[in-house]
């Protein structure tokens, strides 16, 4: 019996420990369970608080310079970013880039290269080939030229506005994509203007020869206009320029209005779901309009003498207090005189009305 005790209590005692080991193996798997809900929620946090300590913010401060000489081409391209023109009494091109720029990735942040190529001077602002997902920025691209300025001058923006007190050049072309236009005076031999889904406010502008306008999806507000000639281009906008003076204006629109104040000269306007509104203060050669679905209304001087032609469906027709002698009236078609006819107007509409009054 004693010497079987004596196996026995060995037997009991390592019972014991496996039981207490298992117990405890028990007990911290259950507290391991809400220490490592704990543990998840902290690290959640913490990742958290990971993500946006790494979306940085970087100060950008760039600035260049280069000398003129030998060139006759300016160009100047951002995305995102303001453009401020400057003129200054220098023969240099200035850059100075400047903003902050929030990015996962500090190596895609944008940053501005200037070059002179051949008789090209280019000043833009470049961003790397792979860029994050996570980047936001609040920039601006101030460039000063030469105020004497006589060359080529071209000036691209997406997702931002371009500004100007003054702009002078040759053939100088303004390009701007989901962003605005703002400038006092240009002057330049050919200027054209192409906006899309943006609006632009001009103050004073001189062509020599050519002023081309192009908008889609914005609205275009020009307080006066010199030019030989004047072209525009309208989709799905409105423009508007209070006095012109030019030998011929040639406008084309759909789904957009035009309405221009012009001195004298000719105008050949055309519309698709859209209105036209011409007025002459001081008289006019040649009037000609198309319209479908679009009224079309023509104010010129009372003493205005010329030959009349006006052809419709579903549209009235009104003429003023102008004394005309009918030629020929049929069902939506009218032909008449006043005076001695110097003056042609010939207006087509198709579900429009036509108003012809004096000033």
């Amino acid at each position: 019996m004693r010497e079987r005790g004596k196996n026995i209590l060995p037997m009991i005692g390592f019972i014991l420990i496996v039981a207490v080991i298992f117990g405890g193996f028990a007990m911290a798997n259950t507290f391991n369970g809400n220490s490592d809900v704990k543990t998840i929620e902290k690290n959640n946090k913490d990742k958290g608080l990971l993500k946006k300590n790494l979306f940085g913010n970087y100060d950008i401060d760039e600035t260049s310079e280069i000398s003129t000489k030998g060139t006759d081409r300016i160009t100047i391209n951002a995305v995102s970013s303001e453009i401020n023109i400057q003129t200054h009494d220098s023969e240099k091109v200035e850059a100075h880039f400047y903003g902050d720029v929030s990015t996962l990735d500090p190596d895609a942040r944008p940053f501005l290269e200037a070059t002179k190529k051949g008789d090209t001077i280019a000043v833009a602002i470049k961003y790397p080939k792979t860029m994050s997902s996570f980047t936001s920025e609040r920039t601006c691209l101030d460039v000063k030229i030469p105020k004497r300025w006589a060359e080529d001058l071209e000036v691209t923006s997406v997702s931002g506005k371009i500004s100007a007190p003054e702009l002078t050049g040759k053939d100088i072309r303004i390009n701007s994509t989901s962003g605005s236009i703002q400038i006092d005076n240009i002057t330049g031999k050919n200027i054209r203007l192409v906006t899309t889904s943006g609006d632009f406010k001009l103050g004073e502008l001189i062509a020599r020869d050519t002023f081309k306008q192009s908008t889609i999806s914005g609205t275009s507000s020009i307080n006066k206009v010199e030019a030989e000639d004047i072209k525009l281009e309208v989709t799905s906008g409105s423009t508007s320029i209070q006095n012109a003076i030019c030998e011929k204006v040639t406008s084309s629109s759909i789904s957009g209005s035009v309405e221009i104040n012009l001195k004298d000269g000719s105008a050949e306007m055309a519309s698709s779901s859209g209105n036209i509104q011409v007025r002459f203060e001081e008289g006019f050669n040649d009037f000609s309009a198309k319209s479908i679905s679009g009224s079309v209304n023509l104010d010129i001087p009372e003493y205005s003498e010329f030959e009349l032609e006006v052809k419709t469906i579903s549209g009235d027709v009104k003429c003023g207090d102008f004394d005309m002698r009918v030629i020929s009236t049929k069902k939506n078609n009218l032909k008449a005189i006043t005076g001695d006819g110097d003056s042609k107007i010939d207006i087509q509409t198709s579900s429009g009305n036509v108003r012809i009054q004096k000033n």
